[in-house]
């Protein structure tokens, strides 16, 4: 049938659309099978990885057959989630990669990634992840891995891809993103300072921190009043992703009680080292500490009392501290152990000399920590010993002294000195980083009364 060419002319522009409604579809048919089949292939793999039953790598192989596969390249994806017990090669062998392949992929990791330490899931962590990149192996269910991803954190990965008959690891790292974060909080009475702190969100690391460096000037249990306020400044590490990955350094401390006003700044020196001071650039660690276990309450106080076993008032010469037998006791400052083994009525008892000045002692310990001996050196925070009852004690406590000069005086009165001040060039780059501290404190707090006042008017 002959058509006039005008009409002949629209009939083929008719079917050239025709056709090409017909492919786009086609393609859009293929993105919509490829989608189902990831959705099909996910539900496979979690039931494979969480179910009650012990899947083979055979079977396993199977539930992954369906996952996303690149149209060019042929090659498949999946991820897994570490979880407790899981080793590297079980992982592997469960997705179907064949021996010498997972041995290959373990040999190279040798020097870029300890394979022992892959990390589970856990409350407070999330745990490594692991993405297999694979092509189908075509016998016995197996399949052929092209490259590994082990996700340590948004910010460290390691991986090892197929390189000729053998593997190559490499490993990469992102600089987090750090935010300065500002939290403060009102001690009411019957609280403490560190449920206070941790109902305001901060870390609990930021709190010890505070806490430890505080606890040179402050008795957390019997110097705070109700009213006394704190604030902190810290930082926040955030990942390429933008999440939150964990904290970074405690910057700056204030804690205003009873009139007296503390504040603490880190100052990192020009050789690197990390310490903290005051505003004046006087170092907030002093030689000793107050109270060696933090938060342990004052069973005795130092001076005259009745003793509880032999009946008659004497001189008590140092401070107790009710705690539970097995604590760990702290030095209260760094030293020379002068003293270790059992002493009378003290029972296990350690004295360790700090300078040509200071002596401290504990005594009623349960035990002592393996390698602290007579002639041994302790650092100031490092354990020497256990809370326990031996010797003249009517339950679990440490007997705490400090001797000035071989004379004791009372632990929770005596002033101490710092163990660094700041002078000459140091102090002026220290001055330098106080004012911008000051500065980001105070802009912070007019970004939160701004907030504040922006909630009070919704």
């Amino acid at each position: 049938m002959r058509y006039p060419i005008g009409m002949k002319k629209k009939i083929s522009k008719h079917h050239v659309i025709s056709g090409g409604l017909f492919f786009c579809g086609l393609i859009l048919g293929i993105f919509l099978i490829v989608g189902q089949s990831k959705e099909s292939r996910s539900s496979a793999y979690v039931q494979a990885i969480n179910g009650d039953e012990t899947v083979s790598s055979r079977e396993y192989a199977k539930t992954i057959e369906r996952s996303v596969v690149d149209l060019f390249t042929g090659v498949h994806r999946i991820e897994l989630n570490v979880q407790s017990g899981d080793t590297l090669s079980a992982l592997l062998e469960k997705a179907g990669v064949p021996y010498n392949q997972r041995q290959a992929v373990i040999a190279s990791f040798k020097d870029t990634f300890d394979i022992r330490t892959l990390r589970p899931d856990t409350k407070r962590r999330k745990g490594d992840r692991l993405r297999l990149h694979y092509k189908d192996g075509g016998k016995e269910g197996l399949i052929s891995l092209e490259k590994l991803e082990v996700y340590r954190s948004s910010i460290q990965r390691f991986y090892s891809e197929r390189k000729g008959d053998g593997y190559k690891s490499w490993e990469e790292t992102f600089d987090p993103a750090v935010k300065v974060v500002r939290r403060e909080g009102v001690i009411g009475e019957g609280q403490s300072f560190i449920a206070v702190a941790q109902a305001q969100g901060i870390p609990y690391n930021i709190i010890d921190q505070f806490y430890d460096i505080l606890g040179f000037d402050l008795d957390f249990e019997r110097d705070i009043r109700a009213g006394a306020k704190f604030s902190v400044l810290y930082e926040e590490k955030y990942g390429p992703d933008g999440k939150y990955i964990g904290d970074g350094a405690f910057l700056f401390g204030e804690f205003k009680n009873s009139g007296c006003d503390l504040k603490i700044y880190r100052h990192e020196m020009a050789d690197g080292k990390i310490a903290y001071y005051n505003a004046e650039g006087k170092g907030a660690q002093k030689a000793l500490r107050k109270t060696p276990i933090n938060g342990a309450r004052v069973s005795s106080p130092f001076g005259l009392r009745r003793h509880p076993i032999l009946g008659y008032t004497k001189k008590h010469q140092g401070v107790d501290f009710a705690a539970s037998a097995g604590t760990p006791i702290p030095a209260a400052g760094s030293g020379r152990v002068v003293f270790e083994g059992k002493k009378g009525g003290y029972g296990n008892y350690i004295k360790i000399r700090h300078n040509g000045m200071y002596e401290t002692a504990y005594a009623h310990l349960r035990g002592f920590k393996k390698g602290v001996h007579v002639g041994s050196t302790v650092k100031q925070g490092e354990i020497v010993g256990y809370v326990g009852s031996t010797g003249r004690s009517t339950g679990p406590h440490l007997h705490y002294e400090i001797l000035k000069n071989g004379v004791h005086v009372n632990p929770l009165t005596v002033k101490m000195p710092s163990v660094e001040n700041l002078d000459g060039k140091e102090l002026v780059r220290f001055k330098r980083n106080k004012e911008k501290v000051d500065v980001q404190f105070a802009l912070l707090e007019e970004n939160m009364k701004k907030y504040a006042q922006n909630l009070l008017k919704d």
